[in-house]
């Protein structure tokens, strides 16, 4: 399910209500039947704890936590966006196997294969990963989504770019996120569920879910927003959200709860916004 820009900024800002039925469904394809035991597995996943509780703290060790073009910020769309052009995004997604691992600060969904990319400026990305946080990192004018969602994607040069979605409470069950093998996602660091038979369609993610993924696109450098907060990342966050209803946020949100880094300083950096973007 999505909405627009608009939509969004009046859920964040006076707690208004959509009707979910204006949306479209999609996104996750279910092309076979689970594993044979449908437990989880012990996998050789890299587990990696951050404390949510003193990120003053990652800055040892870590210096470029203490940059000056650090992620997530605040979106302030009546003070800091400039309007103007944004990088065109082409997303060429298709589907693939996934591998969905707790890696000790979040449940991260692991790619296959190098088969779905992004293209920006003429640069291709390839699709790594995508994970979650909850609350959002990103806010708006100071205000938290319930989740956020982010696609990490590298080039062959190593340069990073994130697409970010802001995730809503709705009022039904999403099908997709259910297809995702959501009510097994694993509890405990270190544990992964694996399951060839399910497929990710990732372009129905962005043409079916998101509509295109292409109206209202904010942009942005910033930085991973883990340690080591590396800088010069390519941030996107589209305009079209997601609703997910309460139970499934709790799904998540049982597991992991302010696994959300705060808000940084914008400093001298600009925030692009197109409202014509893709019309």
């Amino acid at each position: 399910m999505r909405g627009s820009i608009a939509i969004f900024l009046c859920l964040v800002a006076v707690g208004c209500t959509s009707n979910e039925e204006e949306f479209d469904t999609g996104f996750l394809d279910d092309t076979g039947d689970t594993d044979d035991t449908g437990e989880l597995e012990e996998c050789e996943v890299n587990v990696v704890a951050f404390d949510y509780g003193d990120q003053a703290a990652w800055v040892n060790g870590n210096p470029d936590c203490g940059g000056s073009s650090q992620s997530p910020i605040d979106l302030q769309p009546e003070t800091n966006f400039f309007e103007g052009e944004t990088p065109v995004l082409a997303f060429a997604y298709t589907t693939s196997a996934l591998h969905v691992i707790n890696n000790g600060h979040s449940i991260e969904y692991e790619i296959d294969d190098a088969s779905n990319t992004l293209t920006v400026d003429g640069t291709d990305y390839a699709l790594l990963q995508f994970h979650f946080h909850s609350p959002s990192e990103h806010t708006v004018d100071g205000q938290n989504a319930a989740m956020e969602m982010h696609l990490v994607h590298k080039s062959q040069s190593d340069a990073l770019a994130v697409v970010s979605i802001l995730i809503f409470p709705g009022e039904a069950e999403q099908p997709w996120i259910a297809s995702a093998s959501w009510d097994e996602i694993p509890a405990q660091a270190g544990e992964c569920l694996e399951d060839e038979e399910t497929v990710l369609d990732m372009d129905d993610l962005i043409n079916g879910q998101l509509g295109g993924g292409t109206k209202d696109v904010v942009h942005y450098n910033g930085s991973l927003t883990t340690p080591p907060c590396s800088e010069d990342v390519e941030w996107f966050i589209l305009g079209e959200y997601m609703l997910l209803s309460s139970e499934q946020i709790a799904t998540f949100s049982d597991i992991y709860s302010g696994n959300n880094r705060e808000v940084q300083a914008l400093n001298d950096r600009t925030i692009f916004y197109d409202e014509s973007y893709g019309n």
